[in-house]
């Protein structure tokens, strides 16, 4: 585990083999930097003091203090970036190693012999200049002050060597492709950029792609290395300088070992080509690409003394136009995106709206329905009930005149009976079926289904108000067939009487 602690103090002059195991950590800190030694938090003093565990300090000497001071990378004023860094447990500079901080910092210790070593956290780079050796651990001195690494994005950004990189990146918004765990960025110089400022974006993109490697290689691994890459392989040789070579062309490797949160950099002099295709491109097919921004552009030729030259200062200027319609535009999309999803919600709540109403027209018709069926089955009904009286008025008349006996009468005093009970009994079915179907169809009604039970509900009334038309029909064909029979019997009988009294 390694700590990060708050630096408050200037260190005393490099001590190089000193030792005094007689003494802890915080102890030694005494001697070092009294200071310090006084303003330590007692969580931090106890760990230094505590001789059960073993403790690895790497400090920073007074000439990497006052370098960082200089340039601006130690600020008293700003805390956070007053750190320097405690590892847990004894490490030893035999094997290269990587360690990670509490804060997923990284600090790579490199061997480079006569137990010394060179140390690299972000775009920071040490060397060992001497060690301390205490009663529960070690304190190694550096030349430099160390500083957490960061995102490779933000790593780029940082570097001078890198600014059209950045630039690059950004304005094509190509920067998921540096992204990921565990890779190994060979990034161009700003020269070598410039020496590629016509390439079209379709090359750019297979250059950025074939330059970012799978796996974290740092400059000691590469050395008489072959890495396999998508595009062909890249080879690695160390004369002098570290170099990297296709089938194509070299470059040399001018920064190396600049850690990031997810792998290495490495600075590189000259673009690859991943084809030869690649290696030169015709004025004709050429799209020339803002290396950098047009504010960048602009604001560097309005500081330079060629500021002077009339042409420039208007290039300037038409740079920074530009740039201000560029924003405009980009205003302009803005404001349609919005407009576009203020449309699209009042759509989609006029639509909710239709969809209600057509709910409740089919509600209203399923009831309107409803209504309907018992009118008709009340008049059908009212119907049977007239037309029954009326045969039943009818056949009572019959009988009485034509004096039938009472086992006809009887008879068709039952088949009456009969078609009454029928059609009542008829027409409390259909309203009862009718409600039952329509009430169980409410929740999944569509248009089709509305016709279908309609149809249905006629079909019922029908079925049911046939037999009891065939039942009326056939009672009434009966009585004139009575009356009928009746009439020829009497007159037979009168004329039967009529010749017996003659």
């Amino acid at each position: 585990m390694l700590i990060v602690l708050p630096l408050i103090v200037l260190f005393a002059p490099s001590v190089i083999g000193y030792s005094d195991t007689s003494k802890t950590i915080y102890e030694t800190l005494h001697t070092l930097s009294l200071p310090l030694y006084e303003n330590l938090s007692d969580k931090l003093r106890d760990l230094l003091s505590s001789s059960k565990s073993n403790q690895t300090l790497f400090l920073p000497n007074i000439t990497a203090l006052n370098q960082s001071i200089a340039s601006g990378m130690l600020n008293f004023s700003i805390p956070s970036t007053q750190t320097f860094f405690l590892l847990d447990g004894l490490y030893t500079l035999s094997t290269p190693q990587t360690v990670q901080t509490i804060q997923n910092y990284t600090l790579y210790i490199q061997p480079t012999g006569n137990n010394t070593a060179k140390l690299s956290s972000g775009i920071t780079q040490a060397q060992l200049t001497g060690k301390v050796q205490c009663q529960n651990g070690l304190i190694y001195l550096t030349d430099n002050f160390l500083a957490p690494a960061q995102s490779p994005l933000d790593t780029i950004s940082n570097l001078e060597e890198t600014q059209r990189m950045e630039e690059l990146l950004k304005s094509l918004n190509l920067s998921d492709i540096i992204s990921g765990q565990n890779k190994t960025i060979l990034a161009p110089n700003n020269q070598a950029l410039t020496n590629q400022s016509d390439m079209p974006f379709g090359t750019i993109l297979h250059v950025i792609k074939y330059l970012v490697l799978d796996g974290i290689f740092m400059s000691d691994m590469l050395t008489e290395n072959t890495i396999q890459t998508e595009y062909g392989p890249l080879m690695f040789s160390k004369n002098e300088s570290l170099y990297v070579r296709n089938k194509y062309d070299r470059a040399r490797l001018i920064k190396t070992d600049l850690l990031t949160t997810t792998g290495v950099i490495h600075v590189i002099d000259r673009v690859l080509a991943a084809n030869e295709s690649t290696l030169s491109v015709p004025a004709s097919v050429s799209i020339t690409f803002p290396i950098l921004s047009m504010n960048h552009i602009a604001h560097e030729a309005l500081r330079s003394p060629a500021c002077s030259n009339i042409f420039t200062f208007f290039q300037a200027v038409s740079f920074l136009a530009c740039s201000v319609t560029s924003s405009a535009i980009t205003a302009v999309f803005a404001s349609i995106a919005v407009i576009t999803a203020i449309i699209t919600a009042i759509i989609i709540i006029i639509i909710i709206v239709i969809i209600i109403v057509i709910i409740i027209a089919i509600i209203v018709a399923i009831i309107v329905a409803i209504i309907i069926v018992i009118i008709i089955a009340i008049i059908v009904a009212i119907i049977v009930a007239i037309i029954v009286t009326v045969i039943v008025t009818v056949i009572i008349t019959v009988t009485t005149i034509i004096a039938i006996s009472v086992v006809i009468t009887t008879t068709l005093a039952a088949i009456t009976i009969i078609v009454i009970v029928t059609s009542i009994a008829g027409t409390v079915a259909i309203i009862i079926i009718t409600i039952v179907i329509i009430v169980a169809s409410i929740s999944t009604i569509t248009a089709t289904a509305f016709v279908i039970i309609i149809t249905a509900i006629f079909i019922i009334v029908i079925a049911t108000i046939i037999p009891s038309i065939a039942i009326v029909t056939i009672t009434v064909l009966a009585i004139v067939i009575i009356i009928t029979a009746s009439s020829s019997c009497r007159n037979c009988c009168k004329r039967c009487c009529v010749s017996s009294s003659g």
